[in-house]
């Protein structure tokens, strides 16, 4: 295999984000083994390309000849082609349909991050996307005390005097008008902006404020590189990074992985991977800014810098490399890139949810993986769906996603509520002559789901995803759960008989509903996942070697918990148990790997019990690094019962390990008890279940292994999708006889 990486006019984009990203992949590529060159005339099986311009299409029709793959790494959108330079707020429309004549030529596309790729099928575009970081050369950055000294001796920067850095080109949308705003709040300090862009090729307002209307403590330094540049990133006190709209942002990986905390704004690009007052700051105006900066540069910094190390080396170019290799592998395997079946009458569908992508919780993963199942059978898909930024007034309308806005629900995971009603969402519905209406929340979206289905007269199909009877203690504080309870189930009843069908991922799931008194056909259909993505093949070994060295796991037998740390989740009886186990065998331990509002607390229970050598907390994990997660245990275990279906069990599954599960109903149709797992009902069967699976021999733990896998395949995103759209066929034909009967 042998990889064309192609960037047109390199020497014009070497200062940039997209410029850094060539060094990035060949170093990448030679650390996993991947043959590559620059020269288009050379014999090559993949063309990697990266730029959009005059040239791309040539190249591209020039990669076909040769029989070549195509994959497209797309660095551009038209969001941040937006606010940078002169006529680009004019053009960005035109730009963004050249993305889209371009991106859909090729075979794949990776986006540096899930927000991107959320960008990019927004566009309508179906061509597989694959998130992958550009990474960091975590040899390159680093923290360097020799290197800061030369910083802070270039800059004339006093002992005991506070210094803020900032990397980008002269553009709007990159903050640098409120960077200099902030420095005018916070005269003392000293803020330092690296980077530079064509005078000409940049707005009037910005030319003045580089030409000098800025105050004294700023300086703009210009493109800098070599060890003034890096010792930046580690002698200063902070890294301010004010930008708007970004895909990734290199810089903020090259501070990360200099142990330095970077200061940005909360924009839905970094909500997949950064976390306020974890891994980094966020703020959204210059006066919060201010502040932040103030508290961080006089303050203890010491557990954000070493959280955001963590990311960092996530994404290190070491690791990237593999991914590009497997995305590659993929690509020459034509069975493993979906193919989009062409069908004569595609239907054309609305999903209706409170919560989406980028959001990261059960709820939003399943909305998504229909929209990729049902797109992948030749089917019309829209969402609709509150705002990501709550603030935006009006309905934000992108392809394939109508976001109307709404109020975020912070104690609820930042989940969203929108407005109930609009007029401007109904007219853009109207234009997509929905078949069916397919509802996938019990809240606001889901009166307006209703309002469209009436007005257009159509069927509404209805999936129940949460049992929201674990989680009334969210909102009832313990002193009305009961009557919390009743209240859910009476707003079940009313969502459940206002519907066509009902969709239920479990039986568990369809016997709650029957309970609350729902007399609608309730179909029973797991939600599907993409396997592929958990198969060993698909893994790179190198990067679960790794995951295991970062916490010394090596000859441990790992258990793993993957999913949101959280009350309901009962994990303190999984470290119970891993209590019990410990005093028999100190060498098995407990994997927490997830993030939640429960991890704090975790962690002093962990104290309080003694097992702080036993248990690992990972902390929140990027999409990709989930199936090396499960690749680096031995055997999965979950002691929640709140669940609907266990998503997490299949993953398991699809990774190989055998699965230990509290026993629940919506199991029974997962767990084969001593076939791929065991069943528990308390701490003391659950430490059993971990020394019977570890004490297997070698023949019957391969053997539970291969069962697993097995199971895994009945959950595969083709046949989800498919029994979907059997019941979508099966409401349109009964609201059709209803209609009829009626006439």
């Amino acid at each position: 295999m042998k990889v064309l990486l192609y960037f047109e006019g390199i020497k014009y984009i070497s200062k940039s984000g997209v410029g850094k990203a060539l060094k990035h992949q060949q170093e990448a590529l030679k650390l996993a083994g991947v043959e590559y060159t620059l020269n288009s005339d050379d014999d090559y099986d993949i063309l990697h390309i990266n730029t959009v311009y005059a040239n791309s299409g040539y190249i591209i029709s020039k990669a076909r000849k040769k029989g070549a793959k195509v994959v497209y790494h797309a660095h551009s959108t038209m969001e941040d082609f937006k606010n940078s330079f002169l006529l680009s707020n004019t053009t960005a429309n035109v730009f963004k349909k050249l993305l889209i004549y371009l991106y859909s030529k090729s075979d794949a596309i990776i986006a540096p991050t899930p927000y991107t790729k959320s960008l990019l099928e927004s566009y309508g575009i179906t061509v597989p996307i694959f998130a992958v970081s550009n990474g960091i050369d975590l040899n390159k950055f680093k923290k360097d005390q020799d290197k800061s000294k030369i910083f802070r001796k270039y800059f004339n920067i006093k002992d005991g005097e506070k210094v803020v850095v900032s990397s980008g080109l002269w553009i709007k949308r990159k903050g640098i008008i409120d960077f200099v705003e902030v420095a005018k709040f916070l005269p003392n300090i000293k803020f330092i902006w690296f980077g530079e862009t064509p005078i000409l090729s940049i707005p009037n307002e910005i030319r003045q404020i580089i030409k000098g209307e800025h105050p004294s403590n700023v300086i703009f330094a210009g493109y800098m590189t070599g060890d003034v540049y890096k010792g930046a990133f580690s002698g200063a006190d902070a890294f301010f990074f004010p930008s708007y709209e970004e895909n990734e942002g290199i810089v903020i990986l090259e501070a990360l992985a200099s142990e330095q905390v970077a200061i940005v704004r909360d924009i839905p690009v970094y909500s997949s991977w950064l976390i306020d007052k974890v891994n980094c700051r966020k703020a959204n105006n210059n006066y919060e800014f201010a502040k932040i900066i103030e508290e961080t540069v006089y303050g203890n910094i010491e557990s954000l810098t070493f959280n955001g190390h963590n990311v960092a080396k996530e994404r290190s170019i070491y690791n990237i490399g593999f991914e590009l290799k497997n995305i590659y592998e993929k690509v020459l395997n034509y069975n493993q890139v979906p193919n989009i079946v062409k069908i004569k009458n595609p239907l054309n569908i609305g999903l209706f949810t409170d919560t989406y992508y980028p959001d990261v919780n059960g709820v939003a993963i399943s909305v998504e993986t229909l929209r990729k199942a049902l797109i992948n059978n030749g089917h019309n898909v829209y969402v609709i769906t509150p705002t990501e930024e709550t603030k935006i007034t009006g309905i934000v309308s992108d392809g394939g996603v109508i976001r109307i806005p709404g109020i975020k629900l912070k104690k609820l995971y930042g989940f969203r509520l929108s407005r109930p009603y609009s007029i401007k969402a109904k007219r853009i519905l109207k234009t997509f002559k929905l078949d069916i209406v397919h509802i996938h929340t019990e809240f606001s979206m889901r009166l307006f789901a209703s309002y469209i289905a009436q007005s257009f007269k159509l069927p509404i199909v209805y999936t129940y995803h949460t049992m929201y009877e674990d989680y009334t203690h969210y909102f009832s504080f313990r002193y009305f759960d009961k009557a919390a309870k009743k209240i859910v189930g009476w707003v079940s009843k009313i969502a459940g008989e206002t519907c066509t069908e009902i969709i239920a991922p479990t039986i568990k799931t369809k016997h709650y509903l029957q309970g609350y008194g729902i007399k609608k056909p309730i179909n029973i259909i797991p939600t599907g996942i993409e396997l592929s993505a958990f198969s060993e093949k698909n893994v790179s070994k190198a990067q679960v070697n790794e995951f295991i060295d970062r916490f010394g796991i090596e000859n441990k037998f790992r258990v793993i918990f993957l999913g949101r740390v959280a009350k309901e989740k009962n994990i303190e009886c999984l470290i119970s148990g891993i209590k019990l186990v410990s005093q028999y065998d100190k060498d098995i331990v407990l994997i927490i790997a997830g993030f939640g509002p429960w991890e704090q607390e975790l962690m002093k229970f962990v104290e309080e019990s003694g097992v702080s050598e036993n248990v690992i907390f990972t902390g929140k994990l990027s999409h990709s690094n989930v199936p090396i997660a499960y690749h680096c245990a031995d055997v999965f275990a979950s002691a929640s019962t709140s669940e609907t279906q266990g998503i997490t069990y299949v993953e398991a599954m699809a990774s190989g390990l055998p699965i230990i599960g509290k026993r629940d109903e919506c199991l029974q149709e997962i767990l084969l008890e001593g076939e791929n797992g065991y069943y528990f009902d308390n701490e003391q069967e659950f430490a059993q279940s971990v020394l019977k699976i570890k004490n297997l021999n070698l023949d019957d733990f391969n053997k539970m292994k291969k069962v697993a896998v097995e199971k895994s395949q009945e959950y595969s995103i083709d046949i989800f999708g498919k029994k979907v759209i059997d019941v979508y066929e099966k409401s349109i034909k009964d609201l059709k006889a209803k209609k009829t009967k009626n006439t």
